[in-house]
């Protein structure tokens, strides 16, 4: 994900989900440095542009359905933090998938009805 080329970035990012969504354990050792390197792809001064920010908030927001609560609070805050300028961002379609990601991460360790 820290090459610059675009098409080998979005491949990782969507390889990255359908792993995420379907087998969730095979990241769970990685949580930290995927959760990192994800964070980076959503911002725009990295030169991404808008498909790779909405499909790494799109993989992001996948986290906290996939794996325990217990593995990610550590990362919540950290999350939050680095979503609230993405929020900002010129295109819409970014600015509501980091709207998305951010409430199902602000609802991490709330409580289900």
């Amino acid at each position: 994900m820290e090459l610059s080329d675009v098409g080998v970035k979005e491949a990782t990012i969507e390889t990255l989900h359908i792993t995420i969504s379907e087998s969730a354990d095979a990241v769970k050792g990685h949580v930290s440095s995927v959760i990192t390197r994800l964070l980076s792809a959503c911002s725009a001064s990295g030169g991404n542009p808008p498909r790779i920010r909405t499909k790494a908030l799109r993989c992001l927001r996948a986290f906290p359905g996939a794996l325990r609560g217990e593995l990610l609070l550590p990362y919540k805050r950290q999350v939050l933090k680095m979503l609230q300028p993405v929020l900002d961002d010129p295109k819409r379609a970014v600015r509501k998938e980091a709207v998305d990601c951010r409430v199902k991460w602000w609802a991490l360790d709330e409580p289900s009805d």
